[in-house]
Order: C-alpha cells, then sequence, then structure tokens
C-alpha cells in the first residue's frame, strides 16, 4: 500500500525495515496511525491503523472515547511489532536494531 492508498488522515508513523531470518527477505514496514472518530457519540470511538509491509491496513481499533482508542491502537501497534521479532530482525532506517 503506497502512502496515497491509505484510506485515514494520518496523525502519527513509524518507519522501520525488516529482514525474514527464514529467507533473508527485506521489508520495509510503515506503522500508521490515523486519526480517532467517535463510532457513536458519547459510547464507543475508533482509530484507524496500518501495518504496512506486514499486515496492511487493520480494522479500525475501539475504545470508549477518541483518546483511549488512540491508545488501544499504539498498543496494537507495539504488539503486532512485538510480535513480528519472532520471525524477523527488525531496525530503524539508520541500521540501529529496533527494541521494544
Amino acid at each position: 500500500m503506497k502512502n496515497n492508498e491509505i484510506d485515514m488522515k494520518v496523525i502519527a508513523e513509524r518507519h522501520l525495515h525488516a529482514r525474514l531470518r527464514a529467507t533473508g527477505t527485506e521489508v520495509a514496514i510503515r506503522a500508521v496511525v490515523g486519526t480517532p472518530y467517535w463510532v457513536e457519540d458519547g459510547l464507543e470511538a475508533a482509530c484507524p491503523v496500518a501495518l504496512e509491509g506486514l499486515q496492511g491496513r487493520l480494522a479500525d481499533i475501539k475504545g470508549i472515547d477518541p483518546i483511549d482508542a488512540l491508545r488501544n491502537a499504539i498498543g496494537i501497534i507495539d504488539k503486532l511489532l512485538i510480535g513480528a521479532l519472532e520471525y524477523y530482525d527488525v531496525y530503524w532506517s539508520d541500521g540501529e536494531a529496533f527494541e521494544p
């Protein structure tokens, strides 16, 4: 998915690189968080997220309000990146190892 194909207003992003240990295949990772929004005013909010290079666009992450949805979305991205470490060596763009 290219930058202009994301169907959300991006408010935060993180760029990483990964190498699949089994094959040596390299992939660029872009973790993206969009603007949280109310699903139902005062009852439930959601926040769009994507993990390009690994899972792509995910289902919007829910919360009790926009701040909770944003916090949950960042938490999901963190958990998915930690999970990726089981199969990938993950690096910052300067080559330093990514350590959560």
